[in-house]
């Protein structure tokens, strides 16, 4: 099942027919740094992945192909870095108080992640990283 952007506006969608997107607080999205990250993956990974999407074509589909389901292009840093900072903010705005709970609807998803090793269409777990 390949990783598409349609997924979190059919997310979206889906809310707003149930009449639940009224209920609903957007919690601004942010860019996750690397000393966040590091609460999980090793620095090496966070440079791997950096690196990765600077690369042509060709070098990126190899370094992606020597993943576990992973699929990258150029934005990919910054959208999984995006992604995991987002789940932070609503953490954090969870756990001040300032909402009841949360849902993160946020791509990459990021839960099969490993310290080391990006796979699972995850580039980092950001739900580790949130949790930590």
């Amino acid at each position: 099942h390949p990783e598409r952007p349609e997924r979190v506006q059919q997310v979206r969608e889906g809310l707003v027919a149930e009449g639940l997107w009224q209920h609903c607080t957007q919690v601004p999205a942010r860019l996750a740094d690397s000393r966040e990250v590091a609460l999980v993956h090793e620095r090496s990974h966070w440079d791997a992945i950096e690196r990765s999407v600077q690369q042509e074509a060709r070098a990126l589909l190899e370094f992606a192909e020597s993943h576990e389901s992973l699929f990258l292009n150029a934005h990919s840093f910054e959208a999984a870095r995006l992604a995991c900072g987002s789940l932070l903010e609503l953490t954090e705005s969870v756990m001040r108080g300032d909402i009841r709970n949360g849902l993160a609807v946020v791509r990459p998803p990021g839960h099969h992640a490993e310290a080391h090793a990006a796979m699972g269409f995850c580039v980092f777990n950001s739900v580790a990283v949130a949790a930590g």
